[in-house]
């Protein structure tokens, strides 16, 4: 048998020091400008601070030390966090226009438990509002900047309850949105806007700085009138900010099921001002009798793109990363 040599063992030394370093996930309890239990999840490519003390939300996804999401206390550690409309990586039930108020979800103080590295749930109160608990449960893969995003509603009231996951982050202002239109869309243009917050408008023009190309929908400004609704078919959403951070959803779409939003839309963006954009994905609307429960899944990627000079972005570069964002610049190839 071969004497293995002292150079040998350096290099084998090194090589598992390396593959640790590659695919750990760091986890822990930290705080954040001024909210402390938060707990932080990251690996080389991403850093996630999650916030259980307000709604179970996300502060920060981040990558090269810039957060995509727009939080006021990031810039405003003095303000008091009790008084804030929750910021951030916001999660909520609907639908928007029916859902009564239950604040023990969207802003109430959950429960956090650490699984293992690199993988948090969350845990909400009963809403007595709406008789519902939802379990959230966060994983960052060792390999790619993938967030994936668990949510688990259980009705735990004594009479059936209807509601729909609705996904209420926001990012940065200043970007451009991409939205995959329907080609079989039940609107006659593939999207509709809301103005005035009540009027429906359906067979809109399409507006100033918005464009279609390639069967993608771009928002390339802020709009007024700022909601859109789609009906995709394809489950993404991306937003490219002008840190060079493509930020982009995964999640599925149910076409033979029924959404709860007005328009049956389970898309929905709002882009009201300069430095804020809401990107909301919804899942189908759902019948819970007592002790049953739902679950939606959102997949969560930041890559690096650059934000367009006179070029443009190019399409087909923007379709092969939402194909397999874990292998699209931050991930393996």
């Amino acid at each position: 048998m071969k004497k293995l040599t002292p150079l040998y063992f350096t290099i084998l030394l090194v090589m598992l020091i390396s593959y640790i370093a590659n695919v750990q996930v760091h986890t822990a309890y930290t705080s954040y400008s001024n909210i402390d239990s938060c707990i932080e999840l990251s690996n080389r490519f991403v850093k996630v601070i999650l916030d259980p003390a307000t709604g179970g939300r996300v502060i920060e996804y981040s990558s090269r030390g810039s957060n995509v999401l727009f939080t006021r206390l990031t810039d405003n550690p003095g303000l008091d966090r009790n008084r804030l409309y929750p910021d951030g990586g916001r999660f909520d039930i609907g639908p928007e226009k029916i859902a009564p108020a239950r604040p023990a979800l969207w802003r109430g103080k959950w429960r956090a438990e650490i699984v293992e590295p690199g993988k948090v749930r969350l845990f909400s109160r009963v809403d007595p509002a709406v008789g519902i608990r939802i379990v959230r449960e966060f994983s960052l893969d060792t390999k790619s900047s993938q967030l994936r995003i668990m949510q688990t509603m259980i009705n735990e009231s004594k009479i059936p309850q209807r509601y729909c996951f609705w996904s209420r982050t926001f990012v940065k202002g200043g970007g451009i949105c991409f939205i995959p239109l329907n080609p079989d869309s039940r609107y006659p243009n593939g999207f509709v806007i809301t103005e005035n917050d009540s009027i429906l408008n359906y067979w809109p023009t399409l507006p100033e700085g918005t464009e279609i190309r390639e069967g993608v929908f771009e928002i390339q400004k802020v709009q007024e009138p700022p909601k859109f609704n789609f009906d995709s078919k394809e489950g993404w959403i991306a937003y490219l900010t002008k840190s060079n951070q493509m930020f982009i959803k995964k999640f599925n779409v149910y076409p033979d099921e029924i959404y709860g939003d007005v328009m049956a839309s389970n898309i929905s963006i709002w882009y009201p001002i300069d430095n804020v954009c809401e990107i909301e994905p919804m899942s189908p609307w759902v019948h819970l009798k007592p002790g049953e429960q739902y679950t939606f899944v959102e997949e969560w990627y930041l890559l690096d793109y650059d934000f367009p000079g006179k070029d443009g972005t190019h399409m087909e570069t923007i379709r092969k990363m939402i194909l397999d964002p874990s292998k699209s610049l931050h991930g393996e190839d």
